[in-house]
């Protein structure tokens, strides 16, 4: 089955009104359903559902799509990951490739589902072991004194685990589970013996899931003063990895929409305090520090924006600071919560005025970059210029560095201009010397042919390839002069590219520009970009034009001809006043929308 027909058949098996009936209450509205949208706050229903034509559109927000569109949005995955969701439950087969990689890969994908089960299973099982325990039990005394009521417990699905070395063994047994897929999901240990034990034992237990609410793991707390480690981690698995999830995104993925932005914290129970006191927008790291794919996996679907919410001690500012040298540099905007010192977010809660405490905490929260220089500022001279330096380097983005470079510089009371120059010649030097820690650009040969505002153009038609007429719009097209510039413009042109068509770097190009490690394509990115794409290309034009009439001047002073050079002169100044009368009036019409 070819990949179109399969997407056909999953649509005509999966009736759009049901699919969008399981989030959201919708009524019928003539030949349409409507309800609330669920992609932004409103009151008033502007979400219709077209039963006839499998589509949907909100007049609030322009969302739109079908019912692979509306999966992806709402649960913040990609087009795959809908495709092998919905495939699977309308039971549509997913082909193609080779033979014998088609029956690897259905091996593969029965062997996770196993284990996805398994995990499901063993959720339910803690979580019913939990609520059959007496009031009297340490782990409902536990609950009871973090004041966790019974609704906060069961939406992030708490559990326990009895404290004994075979009760999942037992249970998992006698529901007919492989032991060796029992202990790939993280679930048993095998002694040196041999014999089988479970690895959670007399801990609260709390589920870690992805979205759409799949269990993958789990996280254990102890809760009596027994000489144990404090918190222990489900190790990785075929399907967790714990640098790629957060805790609690699928509980609080709708809040963060509605709140537009995200309460980003350390732990589980932090996370679960935070839900419980109203502020359903929080999610935690797992186990580790803050890491790259975290951080895509929230901002690319959810929000833009992050509160960073540390403790107030050296580590946690420490952490902070690391959160935001790898949020700026991706153009996404944060706030960084230092906690008071001896405080954590329970203990700052339960006071008799916490949550407004806690508020106003973030009301006055600096900005990720103030913070960023608040940190420098106190490094040794030394350090603070090499770490501002390193921090720069990370910007990939032309229209980001300019006035992060600038504010940075005004911050830490340096020359801006000495920073600027500085940086390029790092960037120079190390493209010389092949010695490159950090590597905003490939620096081949190829690529030193296609001039900045080449590159500035072939970028945004990478990011964005559903609007390349916006390119022919601004006539920004009729800048690739380069030869390596027009090659790649003609191939990007293609809407089913063939990314074996690429040479080796404008591949490399492509995974720079937006491949993991690029800033997320959103609207705010995409508005940003624009407006920056059209004046780098006014002001190429501006310049072009000035050096043509110096150009024509010089030649007609070495005639002394004086006349025409009036002429020229007057034309001069018509361009300059041409562009600074066009410039005048973007500026006064982006106020006005403002």
């Amino acid at each position: 089955m070819q990949h179109s027909d399969t997407v056909e058949a999953v649509k005509a098996r999966i009736n759009i009104v049901s699919l969008i009936g399981r989030y959201v209450q919708l009524k019928r509205n003539g030949t349409r359903w409507c309800a609330p949208c669920p992609f932004h706050k409103e009151t008033k229903p502007s979400f219709y559902v077209d039963e006839d034509r499998g589509t949907f559109h909100c007049f609030g927000c322009n969302s739109s799509g079908d019912i692979f569109a509306f999966y992806q949005q709402y649960h913040g995955v990609d087009f795959r990951k809908a495709l092998e969701e919905l495939a699977r439950e309308a039971g549509v087969p997913l082909q193609g490739g080779r033979r014998s990689d088609l029956a690897k890969q259905k091996k593969e994908r029965d062997r996770k589902l196993v284990i996805q089960e398994i995990s499901t299973y063993t959720a339910k099982l803690f979580a019913e072991a939990l609520a059959s325990q007496p009031a009297q039990a340490p782990c409902r005394r536990y609950l009871e004194k973090r004041g966790l009521s019974q609704a906060i417990c069961q939406t992030f699905g708490l559990g326990w685990a009895h404290d004994g070395w075979d009760n999942l063994v037992t249970a998992l047994k006698k529901a007919g589970y492989p032991e060796d897929l029992c202990v790939d999901a993280g679930l048993l240990g095998r002694n040196k013996q041999g014999r089988l034990f479970d690895r959670f034992r007399a801990r609260l237990i709390f589920p870690i899931t992805t979205i759409p609410n799949q269990v993958i793991a789990f996280g254990g707390r102890i809760i009596e003063d027994i000489d144990a480690p404090k918190y222990i981690n489900s190790r990785e698995t075929p399907i967790y990895h714990k640098g790629s999830h957060l805790y609690g995104l699928p509980q609080a993925s709708q809040a963060i929409r509605h709140k537009g932005f995200a309460l980003l914290t350390e732990g589980y129970m932090d996370v679960v305090t935070l839900h419980q006191f109203g502020y359903s927008h929080a999610v935690g790291v797992l186990g580790t520090s803050l890491t790259q794919e975290q951080i895509d996996r929230l901002c690319e679907r959810f929000t833009q924006n992050l509160v960073l919410l540390f403790d107030g001690d050296p580590p946690g500012r420490k952490a902070a600071l690391r959160a935001c040298q790898m949020i700026l540099p991706k153009g996404l905007n944060c706030k960084v919560v230092l906690l008071p010192e001896a405080e954590d977010i329970d203990s700052l809660l339960r006071l008799p005025k916490g949550p407004e405490l806690f508020d106003d905490l973030q009301a006055k929260a600096p900005d990720g970059l103030s913070f960023l220089a608040d940190c420098l500022r106190q490094m040794a001279p030394r350090a603070m210029i090499t770490q501002t330096h390193e921090f720069l380097a990370k910007i990939t983005l032309p229209e980001l560095f300019s006035p992060m470079a600038s504010r940075l510089a005004r911050l830490l009371g340096l020359s801006e201009r000495d920073l600027r120059l500085a940086e390029t010649d790092r960037r120079l030097h190390q493209a010389k010397s092949g010695t490159v820690v950090y590597r905003p650009e490939p620096l081949h040969a190829k690529n030193a042919q296609i001039p900045i505002i080449e590159r500035q153009i072939l970028m945004f038609a990478v990011r964005y390839r559903n609007q390349l007429a916006i390119l022919q719009e601004l006539g920004a097209v009729h800048l690739l002069s380069s030869q390596a510039a027009r090659e790649f413009w003609e191939k990007l042109q293609d809407p089913e590219l063939d990314e074996e068509l690429l040479t080796p770097h404008e591949r490399e190009l492509c995974q720079l520009w937006s491949g993991k490690g690029a800033p997320p394509c959103t609207p705010e990115a995409f508005q940003r970009e624009v407006t920056a794409l059209k004046k780098a290309v006014e002001t190429y034009h501006l310049m072009r034009d000035k050096s043509f009439v110096a150009r024509a001047i010089q030649r007609n002073a070495e005639n002394d001809d004086f006349s025409s050079d009036l002429v020229y002169l007057q034309a001069l100044q018509q361009t300059i006043t041409s562009h600074s009368d066009q410039s005048a009036k973007a500026a006064s019409l982006s106020r006005e929308k403002d």
